[in-house]
């Protein structure tokens, strides 16, 4: 049986299995698009009694894993727990997040991820970090949701300008409009591997018609 390989996570994705390489490969690009052959998979044979490792990036929706809590159960006794609750009531309101007025700011990527909104639609995050001036540290939130093929192409169009390549921005848009979240927080994954560290933006964060509006007017290599 052949799959699809993801060179960077070491494990077969897609839950493709067929019996040649030539249908798994068909099987992929009816799934994905012709765009596959630019992302970091191939088509290998699936060997024998393979165990394929959990996706440590991707959770359903609505999934807790509440093992996390079991481990540290013994630390926790009633009145310390009280103790936290009255902690939190008496500190409600305090820490609130900045609110960075609109201009222009020199950033980088905090934060990119694809997830589901509120209203149960594909969103894309990104944080924004801003770098310098008055609002140094502050992060700016963009909240991409793309339920309509305008809000799609707006969003293929920032994850675009983040690599610095405009011509990336119809193949974008194809993996956006799969609508498999998976796939999608995947490939966002990637891009801010290939950014962290590399790339610093100036945003142009600004307001229309009551909306935030976001644009990335200049790239630099980061210091």
């Amino acid at each position: 049986m052949f799959g699809i390989w993801n060179d960077v996570e070491k494990r077969f994705v897609f839950g493709i299995r067929k019996a040649t390489a030539k249908e798994a490969e068909k099987a992929f690009f009816n799934k994905v698009g012709r765009t596959a052959r630019k992302w970091q998979f191939s088509v290998r044979e699936i060997p024998d009694n393979w165990i394929n490792p959990k996706n440590t990036h991707y959770l359903k929706k609505g999934e807790i894993n509440m093992s996390i809590f079991d481990k540290y159960a013994d630390k926790i006794n009633a009145d310390e727990l009280k103790a936290s609750q009255k902690e939190i009531q008496d500190n409600a309101g305090g820490g609130q997040r900045e609110e960075v007025p609109v201009g222009k700011y020199e950033v980088k990527v905090d934060k990119l991820e694809c997830k589901m909104s509120k209203s149960g639609n594909l969103m894309v995050s990104i944080w924004f970090r801003i770098m310098t001036g008055k609002h140094e540290k502050s992060v700016i939130f963009y909240n991409g949701v793309f339920k309509e093929d305008w809000m799609r192409h707006r969003v293929a169009k920032i994850l675009s300008d983040l690599l610095d390549d405009g011509d990336r921005t119809a193949e974008i848009n194809l993996i956006l409009k799969s609508n498999n979240l998976q796939m999608i927080n995947d490939f966002c994954m990637d891009i801010h591997e290939s950014i962290d560290g590399r790339l610093e933006y100036l945003l142009d964060y600004g307001q229309s018609k009551g909306y935030n509006t976001y644009a990335i007017k200049e790239v630099y290599d980061a210091q």
